[in-house]
């Protein structure tokens, strides 16, 4: 079920152009808003989230743009999911159970009967 949602633009420049770990990284600290990429990664805050390097391959493609950056830990685990990692390695790195991650890949994420008391 995972494979049919797409993956999010800002996650997929992030990740293409500095790899998954600095995309998850820069995900879980900006997560729901825009990330402006500077012309020069030395002395920013994204070379102190993610180092140099990682950051100057993220300016090479992205400089001078604000990336839209996903704040959901699903979308970020079905993005990962598109890219072959487990439903463990994703529990340990979104910091949520197995059985969640196993839930939102099936599509079962429980109901809440509560909210069928209100009218």
């Amino acid at each position: 079920m995972t494979g049919n949602r797409p993956i999010p633009a800002g996650f997929r420049v992030l990740a293409d152009a500095a790899g998954e770990d600095a995309a998850i990284t820069i995900c879980l600290a900006y997560g729901g808003t825009r990330l402006y990429v500077p012309y020069s990664a030395v002395g920013t805050k994204l070379e102190d989230l993610i180092g140099l390097e990682a950051a100057r391959k993220i300016v090479d493609v992205a400089a001078g743009n604000a990336l839209e950056i996903p704040l959901s830990a699903r979308v970020l685990s079905n993005a990962l999911a598109q890219r072959g990692w487990s439903q463990e390695r994703r529990a340990r790195v979104l910091c949520r159970a197995r059985r969640t991650i196993q839930r939102w890949d099936n599509d079962t994420v429980p109901s809440f009967p509560l909210f069928d008391l209100i009218d």
